[in-house]
């Protein structure tokens, strides 16, 4: 596995999950802050309304003790008659009530009553203040608030003023109302110093930054500052007594410094004082720093937990992953060996390693079945052509020079184009698997090379007689017939033997020897043996895979050419037109004759493009001669079954007349004999067609094939082709002039004409013209030419107004000349080379 990989996969999955972690914090860190802030302004608030009530409740209470202490005088039977004779005996006993109150509680200062009728006030000790001496209509607590504690039962609280009946320091006044019928008729008052009152409030500890002020409208009574303000400060007076100030609410403002103090503001129910709880903001702010320094730590340590815990889960979870990459990473890179390992099948990244390990054998099942095909051909089971090179190119480098040998035996079963033709391409495939199940039973290795063809490898010493022991194997055990598809059948086959190091020493060479050696056991007629000599070579130096091989861009590399050979008529002499003849020139074999490639062309498919341009260029250079020189001139084109079966095949002859503009009936298509079979009983009209169109047919190579009359009656043919075989010895063989002057008159009989191939000599030509064939071609009219040359025999031809005997007696002579070289040039060889003279070679079957 990539260690690379792994690595940057864990860093970018820890980087992320990090920033993740970090980000989270911050948000609710931010979050955390905001909401701290909101409950500790919220708490704030409470603990200032808390300490507010709660110092109103404690004053409340404590001047309600107070004022409990004339409970004596206000339920005393006669306090209203008391309060009525006040000038009277009523005095004396409310003076003896308030010397009573005084004397139960020493920290008063003084107590009294007073008439709201009559104004007269009556102290402890028998001090009196006339009307005169004390105005209570004046009285600012009996302005301000009579009128809203009338007929309430609660006391009331005045500021600081001096006492009553004289002393130096100011007391604070409670005021109980005497009522009747709801009406308050008289008030007691109980006159105490600061001390007496305020010190319940110090007993106990508000809020830390609280600080707490009883005022009585602009005068502070109380305060618990600590140092913290001023009680001077003019914002804090306006505070004291601000109006408009709604009672139990909480307002703010801004001191000099600007920090924020928050205040609190409550008038006590009994009292009537304003209760003003100070709030320092960096005592809130304190209390919010340290909330959230709290839930900040708890936070961070739950970050740091998450951290742990997910690191370890993310090494985990990311080494599972890094495993299953990197193994995606090797299967993709070719190694379908490589398997995840060690991760739990239950985790999702489990289920995906489970997948990729079926991937990868499914990919490795089927790449070793695809490699089976690079080697192994999958109709017979056998090893292919790869693995032949790959055999022989081993063994020839790994033996010692003259150690040893071995043979090339190159198989190929007879007729099997019979085979695939009459019982189907399917019961030739099923003859092919049988064949190769039997050789392989014979001896290893064999090998399937193409098509019916099959190689065999013997490795022998000196002894040849291994080679012939496995022949003699392989005819044993074909002599019987073998079970194709509930058939019985034999099948009989050919060899061509070549062996390693006499013949040659390369697989190609060798694999070349043994085909030539093939083709002369063929040739010999089938069912034989043939083992390679050094005169094959010279005969047929070609191999039909290297053949197969550069046919294929021969049009292409402008390696083919055309030539003309005329044709003349017997009875009049005049130019008939010309037979089209193809020719390969090769960069690497040399001059190839049309014999030897025609062939291989048409089973590599190459024949229809070479076909197509073939007829393309000849129909042009028809219609120059037409046009410009003779328009009776015909052009004989030879055409391959292999044309024939195509379906476009008719469009495109069409086409090239449309674009030519020849006339069809100058136009001749060369058919041989064996290419009728294949339309005999067929569906394929294109023969009709041909003849529909105007097109003449002509039966080539007729006599040396099947020869059948029936092709003659069945199809449309126009002329018929006299091969050359039958020409030779019609001078010297009655047979052969029998059998020709027979063809001649037969078919003439049927209204076909006849063309005699091959006429070299001008006795030849006179048994011909007395037989009445319509046409001959030879070299004693004239060798195939090109195209340029062949314009110019025709303008040629017409200036000289038919060649006379003379001419055809000189022709004559120059071909005996020529034929006496080349006999000379072949007994000078050392081998004695069997020649050919391959200009008369044209496409044919």
């Amino acid at each position: 596995m990539p260690d690379n990989a792994g690595k940057n996969f864990t860093k970018r999955i820890i980087t992320r999950f990090l920033i993740l972690v970090g980000v989270l914090m911050i948000i609710f860190g931010i979050l955390s802050y905001a909401l701290t802030r909101l409950n500790v302004a919220q708490n704030s608030t409470d603990n200032m309304s808390a300490a507010g009530s709660l110092m109103t409740d404690l004053l409340d209470d404590h001047i309600s003790a107070l004022c409990s202490r004339f409970d004596t005088v206000l339920n005393a039977p006669d306090i209203e008659r008391y309060v009525i004779d006040i000038g009277g005996d009523g005095g004396d006993s409310i003076s003896e009530l308030m010397d009573q109150v005084c004397t139960a509680y020493p920290d008063t200062v003084s107590a009294w009553l007073v008439s709201e009728s009559s104004g007269m006030l009556i102290g402890n000790g028998g001090k009196i203040l006339t009307p005169e001496m004390f105005d209570l209509k004046s009285q600012s607590w009996y302005v301000k608030e009579i009128s809203g504690a009338a007929g309430n039962s609660g006391c009331i609280c005045t500021g600081f003023a001096p006492p009553l009946f004289g002393g130096e320091e100011n007391v604070i006044t409670v005021i109980v109302p005497v009522t009747s019928g709801g009406n308050a008729y008289a008030f007691c008052g109980l006159e105490l110093t600061a001390e007496t009152v305020f010190p319940v409030l110090s007993k106990y500890t508000f809020s830390s930054g609280s600080y707490p002020i009883v005022a009585y409208d602009s005068e502070v009574l109380y305060s618990d500052l600590r140092g913290k303000f001023d009680i001077a400060d003019r914002t804090l007076q306006n505070i004291i007594s601000k109006q408009g100030f709604f009672p139990g609410s909480v307002d703010s403002y801004v001191t000099e410094n600007d920090g924020t103090v928050y205040y609190y503001k409550e008038t006590g129910s009994v009292t009537g004082w304003n209760m003003i709880v100070l709030f320092d903001s960096k005592s809130i702010n304190g209390n919010v720093y340290r909330n959230f320094i709290q839930q900040l730590a708890v936070l961070v340590c739950l970050a740091a937990l998450t951290i742990m815990f997910g690191m370890e889960l993310l090494k985990k979870e990311s080494e599972d992953l890094c495993e299953l990459c990197g193994c995606a990473e090797e299967i993709a890179a070719g190694n379908l060996n490589y398997r995840v390992r060690g991760v739990s099948e239950k985790t999702e990244i489990g289920s995906a390693a489970l997948c990729l390990n079926k991937i990868a054998d499914t990919l490795q099942a089927k790449n070793a079945v695809i490699n089976s095909f690079d080697t192994t051909d999958t109709l017979t089971g056998l090893n292919n052509r790869v693995s032949l090179y790959e055999y022989m190119e081993d063994i020839i480098r790994t033996r010692e020079a003259g150690r040893s040998r071995f043979a090339v035996m190159f198989i190929d079963i007879d007729n099997f184009k019979w085979i695939n033709e009459t019982l189907g391409h399917s019961f030739g495939d099923a003859v092919l698997g049988v064949f190769g199940r039997e050789l392989k039973k014979i001896i290893f290795p064999v090998f399937r090379f193409s098509g019916d063809e099959f190689i065999i490898i013997k490795e022998f010493d000196n002894d040849r007689g291994a080679v012939r022991e496995v022949i003699e194997k392989l005819h044993a055990c074909f002599d019987k017939p073998l079970e194709v598809i509930n058939d019985n059948i034999y099948i009989k086959f050919s060899v061509g033997v070549s062996v390693y190091p006499d013949d040659d020493l390369t697989p190609d060479l060798l694999l070349r020897d043994a085909e030539m050696a093939l083709n002369r056991a063929k040739d010999s007629g089938k069912d034989r043996v043939a083992f390679y000599t050094n005169t094959l070579r010279d005969k047929s130096p070609y191999s039909k895979a290297a053949l197969a091989h550069s046919i294929t861009g021969a049009l292409k590399n402008g390696e083919l050419l055309l030539q003309y050979q005329p044709i003349v008529s017997t009875r009049t002499c005049d130019i008939h037109g010309f037979e089209v003849l193809l020719r390969w020139n090769s960069p690497e074999f040399g001059t190839v004759p049309p014999a030897e490639f025609i062939d291989v062309a048409e089973e590599s498919g190459a024949i229809v493009q070479i076909g197509t341009w073939i007829f393309e260029s000849a129909c042009r250079t028809l219609r120059q001669i037409n046009e410009t020189l003779n328009p009776n001139v015909i052009m004989s084109i030879n055409v391959s079954p292999v044309q024939l079966r195509r379906e476009n095949y008719m469009e495109h002859v069409r086409r090239v007349i449309d674009i030519t503009q020849v006339n069809p009936k100058n136009i001749q298509l060369e058919i041989t004999e064996s290419t009728l079979i294949d339309f005999t009983d067929s569906d394929n009209n294109v023969i009709n067609e041909i003849n529909d169109l105007g097109i003449a047919l002509a039966l080539d190579d007729f006599g040396t094939g099947y020869s059948s009359l029936n092709y003659l009656k069945n199809f449309p043919i126009k002329c018929l082709k006299i091969d050359k075989s039958f020409v030779d010895e019609i001078n010297n063989s009655s047979r052969d002039y029998t059998i020709t002057d027979s063809i001649i008159d037969l078919v003439h009989n049927l209204g076909i004409h006849t063309v005699a191939e091959g006429i070299e000599t001008v006795e030849q030509y006179n048994f011909l013209a007395d037989m009445k064939c319509d046409y001959i071609q030879g070299f004693l009219m004239s060798k195939p030419l090109d195209e340029a040359a062949a314009i110019e025999f025709v303008e040629r031809y017409d200036a000289l107004h038919k060649p006379d005997k003379r001419m055809m007696e000189e022709n004559e002579r120059r071909l005996a000349t020529e034929r006496q070289e080349k006999e000379l040039l072949k007994k000078a060889q050392p081998d004695g080379g069997e020649g050919g003279d391959m200009d008369d070679f044209v496409i044919s079957e």
